[in-house]
């Protein structure tokens, strides 16, 4: 109902979050109305960085590093490059990059995770508008790569967007 003691009831969602986001220990005020009742509560809450994890990683049988992507958040890039370090320290041979259920995400955390595993500089996705020279290529990044490394993909009807990226770029690499 009311944010900061603002009334929210017809305001956009991306508005209302505006509303709600602010620096890390500082608080905002909710209120919500509960009908049944007729009345109003209010609660007080702390803002805090939300950090969602968005890498699964496990050493499987045969030294195979299952890498298990379920979105493509600002935090995926890091949190893979910790699970490939956990994967070297392992004597990792070949990953399986899980994808399946993957909505997709931020267009740069999948450019960064194909690069892992692709040749540095090698076309990753490019996007083309109306005009000729509307065209906007993104290369991999990595000069210390994965690759050399086998990598089996999973992905299924719910993989999208930037994990079709992912997909179509080491698809098309010949991994």
């Amino acid at each position: 109902r009311k944010v900061n003691g603002i009334i929210i009831e017809k305001t956009q969602i991306a508005e209302l979050a505006d509303k709600l986001r602010g620096q890390p220990g500082s608080q905002v005020n909710l209120t919500l109305y509960r009908p049944s009742e007729n009345k109003e509560y209010t609660h007080t809450l702390k803002r805090e960085v939300i950090l969602i994890e968005t890498v699964e990683y496990q050493t499987l049988k045969n030294n195979v590093g299952s890498i298990k992507i379920t979105s493509f958040s600002r935090q995926t890039n890091y949190q893979l490059k910790e699970a490939l370090t956990k994967a070297k320290d392992d004597k990792v041979k070949g990953f399986i990059l899980d994808l399946r259920d993957n909505p997709g995400g931020l267009l740069d955390q999948s450019i960064k995770t194909a690069s892992h595993f692709l040749h540095r500089n090698r076309l990753v996705v490019y996007t083309q508008g109306r005009e000729q020279t509307d065209r906007q290529e993104y290369r991999s990044k990595y000069r210390n790569s994965l690759h050399s490394m086998p990598v089996i993909i999973l992905i299924n009807q719910y993989s999208a967007s930037a994990a079709e990226i992912v997909a179509g770029a080491l698809r098309d690499s010949g991994k």
